[in-house]
């Protein structure tokens, strides 16, 4: 749980402000997924540290969405792999192309980085970035990098302006998750001053960022 809590923590604050939507299944609560067989709400209960209780319920009601009711039958398994499937029911509203998934554990399937949902009646399949550690989860977002190019303070350079990038390096992350994505860069408003994010490795999702005038985001974003 606290690696749940760590993670959600991570991108909270995108959340917040519409970047992107949790979605939380409560029906996880009452099943029985602890390895003792204790159904999962009362093991949350039992939990003797209150602020992780406070916190679990904090993100799951207020922070995420609750799923729908609307449930479809579904098969797990192991990207690459079809032998070994685990049937499930689950809410049609994570049942999207490319989602990110929170795993608690309790079968070896959910310890591996990428699964394959079949949806049972259409056997429509679906790749899942699935998480298994705070490290994992961390990876699946755009990360942001400081470039010794754009200082505090802007500069000019062999009659170059170059713009600055004044924000830590925690506080530019925070704005990178923020951001919107746009023909392949990413633009974002942050603390009253906007900011444009360019890939700095082209395969890898890992960006460096600097301020721009107002006149130089595209109107569209």
């Amino acid at each position: 749980m606290e690696v749940f809590l760590e993670c959600l923590n991570y991108v909270g604050p995108a959340s917040r402000a519409g970047a992107f939507e949790i979605v939380y299944d409560e029906v996880i609560e009452q099943s029985a997924c602890i390895s003792d067989g204790t159904v999962f709400s009362s093991a949350i209960n039992k939990i003797k540290d209150k602020d992780l209780r406070q916190r679990w319920y904090l993100y799951t009601r207020n922070l995420a969405k609750l799923s729908s009711e609307d449930r479809v039958p579904v098969q797990l398994m192991k990207f690459g792999d079809k032998t070994a499937r685990v049937p499930a029911e689950i809410s049609s509203e994570v049942v999207v192309f490319f989602p990110k998934w929170l795993s608690f554990g309790g079968v070896k399937l959910f310890k591996s980085k990428d699964l394959m949902l079949v949806e049972s009646v259409m056997q429509s399949e679906c790749p899942i970035y699935n998480v298994i550690d705070v490290e994992n989860f961390i990876g699946m977002w755009p990360q942001f990098e400081a470039s010794p190019k754009h200082k505090k303070i802007g500069y000019t350079m062999n009659g170059v302006y170059i713009s600055p990038m004044s924000l830590s390096d925690n506080d530019a992350q925070a704005a990178l998750l923020l951001s919107i994505d746009y023909q392949g860069e990413r633009f974002v408003r942050f603390k009253s001053v906007i900011y444009r994010f360019l890939r700095t490795h082209m395969d890898r999702d890992i960006y460096h960022g600097f301020e721009i005038k107002s006149t130089e985001c595209p109107i569209s974003v």
